[in-house]
């Protein structure tokens, strides 16, 4: 059983997420203000970390990879089965 201690918020790369507390979530935190977020969504070396951090999940690797819960997976769930 898992209790809300054994998760985080932390804005990453979809905003703000519930994401499971692990070695990578502890390298995230809030942003504090609109201008540090703009800041980070023109960062092309931010966003492809993030996606790396995805990308780790997606293979399985749930300590180092980002491991989105609740709404969140509800939304990437929904962005995956859109047909570009």
């Amino acid at each position: 059983e898992s209790t809300a201690s054994d998760t985080e918020l932390i804005t990453g790369i979809f905003g703000r997420a519930r994401v499971w507390k692990n070695k990578m979530a502890e390298k995230h935190s809030l942003v504090e203000s609109k201008e540090e977020k703009q800041a980070e969504e023109t960062s092309m070396s931010k966003i492809e970390r993030e996606l790396a951090d995805l990308e780790k999940t997606y293979e399985g690797n749930i300590e180092e990879g980002i491991a989105y819960l609740g709404q969140s997976v509800y939304y990437i769930s929904i962005l995956e089965n859109q047909h570009w």
